[in-house]
């Protein structure tokens, strides 16, 4: 289970990850978050605020993204494509714990993390506790305190 959770936040570059590190202007990544999208790419509808459909939304498009043959699953090489893999034999056991119907592939209900730990976690970034996530709330990756209320 907590494979599952921890592939799922990595293959998306989750964005509800916490920390502050993005990829600068010239887009030359920095810190392990290089792959987060930005603020202004989440916030679909302008409002300065990211709700949870914001979130949701932009988790399916990085799916979708990946997902290069469109069949609805990641297959191994869709998962690793971008991404070095220093020792095949554990991410192949890791994708035989994620494909849980033997698909051969990964569905993005097979990917995603346990609602609860969403929930947690948006509630932890959630700062002012006003039900939406501000620019200063997601640079700051929910450290109470560090964001204006």
């Amino acid at each position: 289970m907590q494979i599952k959770k921890t592939i799922g936040l990595t293959v998306l570059g989750f964005i509800m990850a916490s920390g502050a590190a993005f990829a600068d202007d010239n887009g030359e990544g920095k810190g392990k978050h290089m792959d987060r999208p930005s603020f202004e790419e989440i916030d679909t509808n302008g409002d300065g605020q990211l709700t949870k459909a914001e979130l949701a939304a932009v988790r399916a498009a990085k799916f979708a993204e990946r997902d290069t043959d469109g069949n609805g699953e990641l297959s191994i090489e869709e998962m690793t494509a971008d991404r070095e893999v220093k020792d095949e034999s554990r991410m192949e056991r890791k994708f035989e714990f994620m494909d849980k119907d033997s698909s051969g592939g990964i569905s993005l209900a097979e990917m995603s993390p346990n609602d609860d730990r969403i929930e947690k976690r948006f509630v932890m970034m959630d700062a002012d506790e006003n039900g939406t996530i501000s620019e200063d709330e997601f640079e700051n990756g929910g450290k109470r305190g560090d964001c204006d209320k």
